[in-house]
């Protein structure tokens, strides 16, 4: 059985969460009949990404993943 570590994100996950963003919306779209909204898929990522530099610049204060 894997190890789970719960943390704060690190600098380093970055590429490791950006595909972990893309799978997860991408299956849930998918699952909810929505897969051919690829523009709001995408916005949905783009927003998760951008929530994830937000936490890394303000050192955690601005938590948007808990």
């Amino acid at each position: 059985m894997d190890t789970i570590e719960i943390r704060r994100p690190k600098m380093d996950d970055n590429e490791q969460l950006n595909q972990f963003f893309s799978k997860v919306i991408s299956d849930t779209f998918a699952k909810e009949g929505l897969a051919e909204l690829l523009d709001d898929i995408n916005n949905e990522i783009e927003t998760k990404k951008q929530y994830l530099l937000g936490d890394w610049a303000s050192n955690g204060e601005n938590r948007y993943f808990c």
